[in-house]
């Protein structure tokens, strides 16, 4: 049992080959740990809650994928780098406070954790990418203002989201990224992004913007009602 302890206590990797040195309902590594590799919890329906080292700096694609009773996580303040799909499928995961070094939020990542309800974005935030958040339940976004970049369907099907506002910084906002988000009544966006995709509302969304702005010629060939200020 000692030998496991300090077999566990000196691992830089994690990996799927030596996760069972952890895995119990209330993960929590130790500070030695760096990494933690592609695939290395996934499925493992067993994790309630995670706490990660400050040592942490880079999470794998898929580590966490599917963990179904995963109900938070404590991140490390030193997490630099998020896999594809890593938390994707954590259904019961409900609020997250992301690491202020965190500066993509990668495909997928949290594609359908439909009871996340709480998303503090980091500080350095440059992009959100392909379906990061789709089928997610927040209630509202604060994006931060070094946002560039909103990808395809990023937000698409987040029901609960009433009032969206688009920081001044973002330059491009895909196809549906807002799009299926029933619920959402007004999307504001004051500036003029480089790149507006399909669809990227309901036609019952108000797009909130400057009359004569680029925006606004968006929303009537779009066919996308406006209001404006």
């Amino acid at each position: 049992m000692q030998k496991s302890i300090d077999s566990a206590a000196r691992v830089r990797v994690v990996t799927s080959q030596n996760a069972k040195l952890y895995l119990k309902p209330h993960l929590n590594m130790p500070d030695s740990v760096q990494t933690i590799a592609k695939e290395t919890f996934q499925n493992k329906h067993l994790i309630e809650s995670v706490i990660l080292p400050d040592s942490l700096t880079q999470i794998g694609a898929k580590a966490f994928q599917d963990c179904i009773h995963l109900k938070s996580v404590t991140w490390s303040d030193n997490l630099k780098k998020i896999g594809v799909q890593a938390f994707s499928g954590c259904k019961e995961l409900k609020a997250i406070v992301l690491p202020a070094q965190l500066e993509i939020i990668p495909r997928r990542c949290f594609y359908r954790c439909r009871a996340l309800e709480t998303v503090t974005f980091p500080s350095n935030l440059q992009a959100i990418e392909f379906a990061a958040f789709e089928f997610c339940n927040m209630k509202e976004l604060n994006l931060p203002d070094t946002l560039q970049i909103i990808e395809d369907r990023a937000f698409f099907r987040c029901n609960q989201l009433i009032e969206v506002h688009i920081p001044k910084n973002v330059k491009a906002i895909g196809t549906d990224a807002f799009h299926g988000c029933d619920r959402l009544k007004i999307l504001e966006i004051l500036h003029a992004p480089e790149f507006l995709g399909e669809r990227i509302v309901n036609k019952s969304t108000v797009i909130r913007c400057y009359e004569h702005s680029k925006t606004a010629r968006y929303c009537m060939k779009s066919g996308i009602p406006t209001e404006y200020l």
